[in-house]
């Protein structure tokens, strides 16, 4: 199954949202010093797993990743920048900026 994340136009958003049926914590900063989008997951009681990943276009977040208490698949910013960044810009999530998304790809062969 693939989800959908509404991420909102600010600079640090802190949310839950449920991913392979278990509830999860995101904060999604900018960096303003070195230009690029970190993302923190956090489990139900708000401790963090994993910090500071850096949010690339196209390319598998968690990869290389192997918690038993992260989410059971993958998370992607998807979309395609008209100038060819790897990296969103600060307006990424804008409709009118870069128009980003971020999705996540549950692990149909996972076990909950």
């Amino acid at each position: 199954m693939i989800r959908r994340i509404t991420v909102p136009d600010r600079p640090r958003i802190d949310f839950e949202v449920s991913l392979a049926g278990q509830t999860f914590g995101l904060l999604i900063t900018w960096n303003d010093r070195a230009g690029h989008w970190v993302m923190d997951i956090k489990d139900s009681e708000g401790d963090v797993i994993l910090a500071g990943i850096r949010m690339v276009i196209n390319y598998p977040l968690l990869r290389g990743y192997v918690y038993e208490s992260l989410p059971q698949g993958e998370l992607f910013v998807v979309g395609n920048d008209p100038e060819g960044r790897q990296e969103p810009r600060r307006d990424a999530w804008r409709e009118d900026g870069q128009n980003l998304r971020l999705i996540f790809v549950e692990d149909e062969n996972a076990t909950v």
